[in-house]
């Protein structure tokens, strides 16, 4: 360690560097007096060398602590966008960690412990509401904001007033929801935008250590409601029984495999009907993936699309924006094919499913995995294997009946077998058996 105390002017400042420093640094004492500066000398020389070990932590950590965190916040989700993420997922981000935040009553990142996440985690800790707009208030408000890549505005097709501002208060979404009333994938997803948020500050010196490195997702059984598909002639039950220009919204997502968030930001000249081989092109800046693909588009598919959409819409206009049902409307159109929402296993069926009837039914008619894969748009073969696919809708018993006959000998020697009755003492509980031994 090499410290030499300068001084410039009337002013003492200190050369130091320490062992495994690359280069020296130069520090400003602010005093005239030399007895003085060699007494900050050494205060800092202590600092710095307990920094360096690990027992302090660092001056821009220090700084930071005592940051509010919406501040930061709205630094991680401005890094996020400019490092291409989509409009969805800025808002994930900035929503999740905002609500998380105000239920644990995060205000400064040292307010984030351990103890308080986990609280939070199993639903023990009841949310602060305030009608008033306080500290979460951002100026985050991502609602009606234009595109630099020209996709569509950030706006909901289903709500007219916008997205929230981020963190907003009980004005603008209503109160909180309590943790105990969300599923478990949802609590793990906010979970997961903590920690990518103080990732995040951590790379950037903000945080010494992630203080909820140690915080478990929820488990999830594996026998869990979760989405399900249709048979063949009751999905064509529920297209017949719906309006038409719904029911060529649904037809779009169920043929073509594309979600909701993609369907509300496709133009019509994205979808190329008059094709050899009609497409309908996913541009990187809508697809999910972030990647420009071509899907194929089913015969049945291209005769109702071309009733929905009149000849003279430009090629430029949105293909379905402010047309794609909400989840209100859909389950009423549910309802009147006599469907339900959810299942006696508590398994959904939601506008997300028509992507797992997409791939179940392709299965069915024997689609291989990596067709299935591209058709899809997956890259993680468990999507097609697990995820998206309902097992039951998969019948494999003509494939058992392909074994050859092992038992018409065994079968036709048989004696049936008389019943024998137990004994009272075979039929005693096990645990007044054991007394009795």
């Amino acid at each position: 360690m090499i410290s030499t105390l300068r001084k410039r002017g009337r002013l003492y400042y200190v050369r130091v560097r320490l062992n495994d420093w690359p280069r020296p640094r130069y520090f400003a004492l602010g005093v005239s007096d030399r007895q003085v500066a060699e007494q900050k000398r050494a205060e800092l020389i202590r600092r710095l060398e307990l920094q360096s070990v690990g027992y302090l932590p660092s001056d821009t950590a220090l700084e930071a602590s005592g940051q509010p965190i919406l501040s930061l916040l709205e630094a991680f989700v401005a890094d996020v966008e400019a490092r291409g993420g989509s409009a969805n997922t800025v808002r994930l981000y900035g929503r999740g960690v905002a609500t998380v935040c105000r239920e644990c009553r995060w205000v400064y990142l040292r307010d984030i412990t351990r103890a308080s996440c986990e609280i939070w985690r199993n639903g023990g800790l009841a949310p602060v509401v305030s009608s008033r707009r306080g500290a979460w208030a951002a100026p985050l408000n991502n609602g009606g904001a234009k595109r630099r890549d020209g996709g569509a505005p950030r706006r909901r097709p289903e709500r007219a007033g916008g997205s929230p501002p981020l963190g907003a208060g009980e004005g603008a979404w209503g109160p909180a929801r309590p943790t105990a009333l969300r599923a478990a994938n949802t609590i793990n997803h906010m979970l997961g935008y903590v920690k990518t948020f103080l990732r995040w500050c951590g790379r950037r010196g903000f945080l010494e250590g992630d203080p909820l490195r140690y915080v478990d997702n929820i488990r999830i059984k594996a026998n869990r409601g979760y989405r399900r598909a249709l048979p063949l002639p009751e999905l064509g039950r529920f297209l017949a029984s719906v309006p038409r220009h719904r029911a060529a919204v649904y037809a779009t997502a169920y043929y073509a495999g594309i979600r909701r968030n993609e369907l509300n930001r496709l133009k019509r000249g994205d979808f190329h009907l008059d094709a050899p081989k009609p497409f309908v092109r996913i541009p990187g800046f809508v697809a999910k993936n972030g990647k420009t693909q071509d899907v194929p588009l089913h015969a049945a598919l291209v005769p109702v699309l071309r009733s929905y959409w009149t000849e003279d819409l430009a090629p430029f206009a949105w293909a379905f924006y402010g047309h794609v049902p909400n989840m209100d409307t859909y389950r009423r159109d549910l309802q009147r094919a006599g469907i339900p929402y959810i299942d006696e296993d508590g398994r959904r069926l939601d506008f997300h499913a028509l992507r797992t009837n997409l791939n179940t039914h392709l299965r069915e008619h024997g689609v291989g995995l990596e067709d299935r894969m591209a058709i899809m748009r997956w890259s993680d073969p468990r999507l097609a294997r697990e995820t998206y696919m309902d097992e039951r809708q998969i019948s494999v018993a003509a494939e058992l009946e392909k074994l050859p006959d092992v038992c018409s000998n065994t079968a036709s020697g048989l004696e049936p077998r008389t019943a024998v009755q137990p004994s009272a003492r075979a039929s005693m509980p096990l645990a007044c058996s054991i007394y009795q031994a």
